[in-house]
């Protein structure tokens, strides 16, 4: 049985563009491709170890807040560097996210632990809401988004 290649979408589609990792999974599951697995990765961050055991390749896509302009997408190999090592381990099951989830998983799974994995992070507007949907300004940056990945996916 050939290894997958396994694409993981997280966010919160009620949180407006909070769920840009999870449309564009959705976008992604539309083109058929041999030894691809999408998955919806929703809020539960814990469950990347289960998500990434015995996958080839890994790619994460979650929303990030940071100081560039909406529609921005960053690429970061996480098997050359890891961002988030200073982060502050969460207080209860509730706050774990995928990222805290990364180290572990590579203690846990050993062997089974892909051997690339990348994440991409889709800049969004820190205005937060209740609203189902990406905001029209995510939109317009949605098909270049996707180009991005496809990309990255075709080789």
């Amino acid at each position: 049985m050939s290894k997958k290649i396994r694409v993981i979408g997280f966010g919160n589609v009620l949180l407006h563009d909070d769920g840009v990792g999870i449309f564009v999974i959705e976008e992604l599951q539309k083109f058929k491709f041999p030894n691809i697995e999408f998955i919806n990765g929703g809020i539960n961050g814990i469950d990347i170890i289960s998500f990434i055991e015995g996958a080839k390749k890994v790619i994460i896509i979650d929303a990030v807040i940071g100081n560039g302009k909406i529609g921005n997408v960053y690429k970061v190999d996480l098997n050359k560097i890891y961002l988030f090592e200073n982060s502050p381990m969460p207080l209860s099951l509730h706050e774990f996210k995928w990222n805290y989830m990364i180290p572990l998983a590579k203690t846990v799974l050993n062997e089974n632990f892909p051997e690339k994995v990348i994440f991409y992070g889709i800049e969004i507007n820190n205005n937060i809401q209740y609203k189902v949907g990406l905001s029209q300004e995510l939109k317009k940056h949605f098909p270049k988004i996707i180009k991005l990945i496809l990309k990255e996916l075709i080789g």
